[in-house]
């Protein structure tokens, strides 16, 4: 989400650059006054939301005092967790919950949520953007006027703030949901299946050696499974790129993306979030493995591999994910 992660960020490049004391007049707004305009700005975007949270916290609570009179213990604790997970806005699951009268509330909060978030993010943007172009001019009104050390600290929170609005905007195009259609790229020792919902998208079997599946639609959110394989005592290497041949985009998939899921899953070839939060994040780059590139695209994918000759590994395509190519 954007909201009180942009918030934080901004805050924190106010501390860290310090603010510029001395600009004339005549120049025109000063970066004090350019950062409290986006400030107030922001927090305007984000109270719909904040009221729509608050409201949804009150009918939580109203629905636990409710049960509560039936003496229905099993389904106040359900609602209470659910209340205590949105309060630390850590909900677990984008499932819906098993209890009718929760499920309802939760439906028409998470689309309204929705709702709402698209039309902050749209505004959101063309805040930054227009923010980054008046410190753009700002720097160029203090060089003019050789304020060079004010010209350098407003180019430094420039630069800062062109960052965080790619950042915003990957965040904005990429929203769960967001779907691609194209092809996996991978270079696997020896062998490779991938598994969406349980059902194979792709098998490679190669000594070594590159390869790509047929086209299939991707989507940010999805939860992917990979089985790969090393027959032998040789290097054990995979990489993998998704390239979308509907839109200029891409899907890397790094080290700190994967988990490993060699015995949670058992037969099965599908995880859940709740076990893709249990997995082992320990996966690493496998020892040996060159750092080359072995695709005739530039990716930022990187060469991973599990603990044994067998391993599984699992990622959630999430926005960070993706990018133009």
């Amino acid at each position: 989400m954007i909201g009180k992660w942009q918030s934080r960020c901004w805050v924190l490049l106010a501390l860290n650059v310090g603010w510029v004391t001395h600009v004339c007049a005549q120049q025109g707004e000063s970066l004090e006054t350019l950062r409290t305009k986006l400030s107030l700005r922001t927090d305007a975007l984000e109270r719909p939301l904040l009221e729509l949270s608050a409201k949804y916290e009150k009918q939580l609570r109203g629905l636990v005092n409710k049960l509560g009179r039936t003496g229905n213990l099993e389904s106040v604790l359900v609602v209470k967790q659910e209340l205590e997970d949105h309060e630390k806005n850590s909900a677990s699951s984008s499932s819906f919950s098993k209890l009718p009268e929760l499920a309802r509330l939760q439906r028409i909060y998470r689309q309204s949520r929705l709702q709402l978030e698209q039309a902050r993010d749209r505004k959101v943007l063309k805040l930054y953007e227009g923010h980054a172009k008046q410190l753009a001019s700002l720097e160029k009104k203090l060089t003019t006027q050789r304020l060079i050390d004010e010209a350098a600290k407003v180019r430094k929170e420039r630069e800062a703030a062109t960052a965080l609005l790619q950042k915003t905007r990957q965040r904005v195009t990429f929203r769960p949901g967001f779907r691609m259609r194209g092809r996996f790229y991978v270079d696997v020792d020896d062998q490779v299946t991938i598994y969406r919902g349980g059902k194979q998208l792709y098998h490679r079997n190669n000594f070594r050696g590159t390869g790509k599946s047929e086209l299939v639609e991707l989507a940010v959110g999805d939860r992917l499974l990979f089985s790969v394989r090393n027959h032998g005592s040789g290097p054990r290497r995979f990489k993998v790129v998704f390239i979308a041949q509907d839109k200029p985009y891409m899907v890397n998939f790094r080290v700190a993306d994967f988990a490993e899921f060699d015995e949670l899953l058992g037969q099965r070839r599908e995880f859940t979030e709740e076990e893709f939060a249990k997995g082992d994040r320990e996966v690493v780059m496998e020892d040996g493995v060159e750092p080359r590139n072995p695709f005739e695209f530039p990716n930022k994918s990187q060469f991973v591999w599990g603990r044994g000759s067998h391993t599984m590994l699992g990622t959630t395509i999430t926005p960070e994910m993706c990018a133009q190519r």
